[in-house]
């Protein structure tokens, strides 16, 4: 299977390229000399630094296979410091890219926030690109459920969320294991131990939406535990930074009674 790719657009671009049948060039490639692409797991990157506030814009998918091989090159992006850029590459490809590579076009909805969420397909993708990197085919997280009435996710090997890729792969997988779990439950307590959890600073908003989402959606209470005083201090502060409930307990047994409580 070729490598699919990624290529942000207006939806005025989008119609260009069906008209006339080649991608039409941004500015920015212009100046560059090659197309800029993304991997699925720089989608997000993408959009937060060239597309911030822009409506109207859609997600190509792009089969790597429909594109010249010799025009194609992962290298080091050319827009950042040396000592600031990523361990990946980004995709450049030197030359104009056929409306016939494109395999699917997704309209980039925003919220109600206006930040722009990512289509679903794109963070699936991004999960498989994560694990293939990692020579894994899950990531290790438990989701379980306790006879008391509770549910019950817990990471058995230090799992760390440290980029775009993994947060994408982590939430790809963990809402997938939760429709699984919570199918014919409703709202149900979540108990969740943190031993081996490590989310990156410049992630903790990140995570805090996606714990917003599982209460909204999934739970009617997510609470905290662990044995480690240094992850409990962290995660107690980014609840409190963030106007969440700050208790993170020391053991799971704490944890669940307080959820238990809490009805």
């Amino acid at each position: 299977m070729t490598e699919l790719l990624y290529r942000i657009c207006t939806v005025e671009d989008w119609g260009q390229a069906c008209a006339e049948g080649t991608l039409p060039l941004s500015a920015l490639d212009e100046r560059d000399g090659f197309v800029h692409l993304s991997l699925a797991g720089q989608v997000a990157q993408t959009l937060g630094r060239y597309f911030t506030g822009i409506s109207d814009l859609v997600l190509l998918t792009i089969d790597s296979g429909r594109l010249s091989k010799q025009g194609l090159y992962f290298e080091h992006s050319i827009h950042e410091d040396q000592g600031a850029r990523r361990k990946g590459l980004f995709p450049h490809y030197y030359g104009r890219i056929a409306r016939e590579a494109v395999v699917r076009a997704q309209t980039i909805e925003r919220d109600v926030n206006g930040a722009h969420v990512l289509p679903a397909a794109v963070s699936e993708d991004a999960r498989r690109e994560f694990e293939r990197e990692l020579g894994t085919s899950t990531l290790e997280l438990q989701l379980s459920w306790d006879d008391r009435g509770v549910a019950l996710l817990e990471y058995p090997q230090e799992t760390r969320i440290e980029d775009e890729a993994s947060m994408l792969a982590w939430e790809a997988q963990l809402e997938r294991r939760i429709a699984a779990l919570n199918e014919g439950r409703g709202k149900v307590p979540l108990v969740v131990g943190v031993d081996n959890l490590w989310v990156a600073p410049k992630l903790e908003r990140r995570y805090v939406e996606m714990v917003d989402k599982l209460i909204t959606r999934a739970f009617s209470v997510v609470v905290r535990w662990s044995s480690n005083e240094h992850r409990r201090r962290f995660f107690a502060r980014t609840n409190q930074a963030h106007d969440l409930p700050s208790e993170v307990f020391a053991s799971r047994e704490e944890a669940i009674g307080f959820a238990l409580a809490q009805g």
